[in-house]
Parts: structure tokens; C-alpha cells; sequence
């Protein structure tokens, strides 16, 4: 799978997710099981995501607003494959030919963006629509990913420089393809695009020690969004207003300690850990609302939530337990409605989830006495 991941200094633990019309593989394509149960407990739900044939391990890297889902799936004889989960249904998206492909991003109109292999060797960006799987035109000659799509269709990801050397972020907007970051830069990633077109990500340039997380602005300059006192920072997330979220070194010391940052105002906040070294957001909704994960102090991988500049444990909440999940280990996206995908471990194994707020219970009157 083509993963250009400098970051992997700064994010350690993002990586332990995805450790577990051209042609297209014949797997079969829909799965559907037995209606699932969303009962609230205590304001929630969740929702298992089913298996398809041949897989039995699941992750869920992006939802939009409908709570259709994104991610990718794997069996013991089924590679990582890039699936849609809507309506109840998961569906394989297939490849170019090649092993493998994988789902990382998805907008309202319920077009899906990622990587599949057509050889071993050679990884494209994709765009799904309408059960069709697309490679991006311009995006054959090297091997690229898509990362995420905003409503007007807008595409971002990375494109590998063969000449160059390195990779560049792209974006790709009415049927054009663009080059974003320093041209004399050695690596640059598009992670996240917001409705107005305003890309992060993060860039490696020319003269630069580590990558920092960025704004690619619309006239080609790049704004360094800095660190938290690392070396490296990363943008994941942005939202309608602007607010960014990710990762970043806190240390010069080592890179291997990173926490979640908030961005807005001109200024990085430091959004803590639930008591371990490190944290990540990964995504953030107009409500301010930011997923991600956090190491505990007792060095597990724990889903969580920030509101309001406080952490929250996924795994505190009464359904996850009630429903027979043992830990809810990374939450990869949130959407507007509050809904939220990630990987978590039930009856043992590793399978995507979506979270679903709702009314929470009223308290029961107490009785005249």
C-alpha cells in the first residue's frame, strides 16, 4: 500500500489502524446482515459494520453527513480492499487489477476517494461514483492517493515525483490537476479540503529538518501552521470555519510523543492525552467537535472526542460495553450530525463501528412521597 509516512515519527499510533472505469476484482461486491441494533443507551448508539465475504477485520477512516461510511476491510485471504457502507450494505469497490485499495475519504454527494493497486507496484487515486471505480486523469505515470473530496467535488491527496524524487500534494478541481507546496520541497501531502477549498496538509521543503503542518493557499504560497515544540506536525482535519486539527511533536527530543492540535486564530492549542505520551485528532466538525485517539496512561489506545477543549473517552460510554464492545481504539472522522467512524475490538476482533448520538434518556421522576 503506498504510504509516504515521514509522519510515522509523529503519529506512531494513527499507523496501528491501517496495520490491521478500468477493471475491477471479482470479490463479491454487496454484503448485508440482520437489521443491527441502534437502541440508545444513554444518548448513544452503535453500530457494527458487517462483514463482507472473505474479510473478517474492518476499519472506518470517513463518513459524510447521511452516515454513509468509507474505509477498507481484510480477511486472511483478502487483502486490504476499499469498501462503502450505506444503507445498511457494504459494498467492495474494488481495483485497478492490483491486490489492494483503500477508502479515505467521502462528501455528501456520496462520491468516495482513495488508492487501489493495479500491480503490486503501481497505486493510484481513485474516485468512486455510482459503483464505478475511476483512476484520476493525470494521476497514472506515478503512483498517487487520494485522501479526501469536498462537496463541489474537489480532490486531494499525493502524487509521487519521479524526477523530483519524493511526493507532491495535488489538487484536483474541474478536471485539472495542480501541484501544491514548494517545488524544491522533497515531500507534501494534501490530508483535508473544507467546502471553500482550503487545503492542509503538511510539506517537507527544501532547507526544512522535518515535515510541518500547512495550509496550501489558493495562489500557490504555503502558510507553516509551526508546531507544539516539536519537530513535526501534521494537518488532518478542517471544518466550514476554518478550525484545523492534527498531530504534533512536543519535543525536540524525540517525535514519538506527538499530541492533537487545535488550530484557529492564528494560534496551535495543545489538546492533551487521556494521561499517556500521545494523542491525534484526526477530523473536526462545524460544531467544533474533534475525533481522534489518545493513549491512556497505562499505554492503551483509546477513541476519543474533544468538546469544548475537553477529552473524552468513547470507551466511558455505557453502549459500547452494553453492546459488547471491549475498547473503541481510534475514532477516524466525525460529521456534522455528531456521528462518528473508527476501529474498534469486538468478540476480539478489530471491526469498523459508527457511533450515533441521540436524545438522551429524561430522568425518572421521583415518587411523591
Amino acid at each position: 500500500m503506498l504510504r509516504y509516512r515521514r509522519l510515522a515519527l509523529v503519529l506512531p499510533f494513527v499507523l496501528a489502524t491501517a496495520a490491521q472505469s478500468q477493471s475491477r476484482s471479482a470479490i463479491p461486491a454487496e454484503a448485508e446482515r440482520q437489521r443491527p441494533d441502534t437502541a440508545f443507551i444513554d444518548g448513544w448508539s452503535i453500530v457494527e459494520l458487517p462483514d463482507l465475504p472473505g474479510g473478517s477485520h474492518s476499519s472506518g477512516t470517513a463518513l459524510n453527513d447521511s452516515g454513509d461510511v468509507v474505509g477498507w476491510y481484510s480477511g486472511p485471504f483478502v487483502p486490504n480492499r476499499a469498501f462503502l457502507y450505506s444503507e445498511g450494505k457494504m459494498t467492495d469497490m474494488g481495483t485497478f487489477g492490483g491486490p489492494n485499495s483503500m477508502a479515505s475519504g467521502i462528501n455528501n454527494r456520496k462520491t468516495a476517494v482513495g488508492h487501489a493497486h493495479a500491480s503490486p507496484l503501481d497505486v493510484y487515486a481513485f474516485c468512486y461514483q455510482s459503483g464505478s471505480l475511476h483512476a484520476l486523469p493525470g494521476l497514472v505515470l506515478s503512483n498517487s492517493e487520494a485522501t479526501a473530496i469536498n462537496d463541489s467535488g474537489d480532490i486531494v491527496g499525493m502524487v509521487t515525483m519521479p524526477k523530483e524524487g519524493g511526493a507532491r500534494a495535488f489538487l484536483y478541481s474541474s478536471g485539472k490537476l495542480k501541484l501544491l507546496g514548494s517545488p524544491g520541497g522533497t515531500y507534501s501531502i494534501a490530508r483535508a479540503i473544507g467546502r471553500n477549498g482550503q487545503v492542509v496538509g503538511e510539506s517537507y521543503a527544501a532547507g526544512m529538518e522535518s515535515a510541518h503542518a500547512v495550509i496550501f493557499n489558493r495562489d500557490g504560497s504555503v502558510t507553516d501552521l509551526g508546531t507544539l515544540g516539536g519537530r513535526h506536525s501534521a494537518a488532518t482535519g478542517i471544518n466550514d470555519r476554518g478550525d484545523i486539527v492534527g498531530g504534533s511533536g512536543t519535543t525536540m527530543i524525540t517525535d514519538r510523543t506527538p499530541h492533537a492540535f487545535l488550530y484557529t486564530n492564528g494560534r496551535m492549542h495543545d489538546l492533551g492525552t487521556l494521561g499517556g505520551p500521545s494523542s491525534h485528532a484526526g477530523a473536526i466538525n462545524n460544531a467544533g467537535t474533534i475525533a481522534g485517539a489518545s493513549e491512556t496512561a497505562d499505554g492503551a489506545l483509546h477513541a476519543v472526542i474533544w468538546e469544548n477543549g475537553k477529552i473524552r473517552d468513547l470507551n466511558d460510554l455505557a453502549v459500547v460495553a452494553a453492546r459488547g464492545w471491549t475498547s473503541l481504539y481510534t475514532a477516524s472522522a466525525i460529521n456534522n450530525k455528531g456521528q462518528i467512524t473508527g476501529s474498534g475490538f469486538i468478540n476480539g476482533v478489530s471491526h469498523a463501528f459508527v457511533l450515533t448520538p441521540g436524545p438522551m434518556p429524561a430522568p425518572a421522576l421521583q415518587a411523591n412521597r
